[in-house]
């Protein structure tokens, strides 16, 4: 889902509320998240998931075209992780549709 269907679909659900509010709603519920994220904080949803920054040490790698090795400094990546509810709900064994 894009962040646009997401607006759509919240708007939708709130029919009385206008979808440049929205959407500027969603933006800064993105925005903070990343920013929390980028400070070091870890961010949870309770029932959905959390996410938070990993820190990566430097090593050695390959350039997969020509194979030669290259050093890849010390980084911090985004990581996400599901809650035990979210991962109850995708993996809930759902009957196919038998039209």
């Amino acid at each position: 889902m894009k962040r646009s269907e997401l607006v759509l679909a919240i708007s939708q659900q709130y029919p009385d509320v206008k979808i440049e509010k929205i959407d500027r709603f969603v933006r800064i519920f993105f925005d903070c998240l990343a920013e929390a994220i980028a400070r070091g904080e870890t961010v949870r949803v309770r029932g959905l998931c959390s996410f938070h920054a990993r820190y990566r040490r430097p090593r050695l790698g390959r350039n997969p075209k020509t194979g030669a090795q290259v050093s890849v400094s010390s980084k911090r990546v985004p990581f996400f992780q599901a809650s035990r509810t979210l991962k109850a709900l995708v993996n809930r064994q759902v009957p196919l549709d038998e039209s």
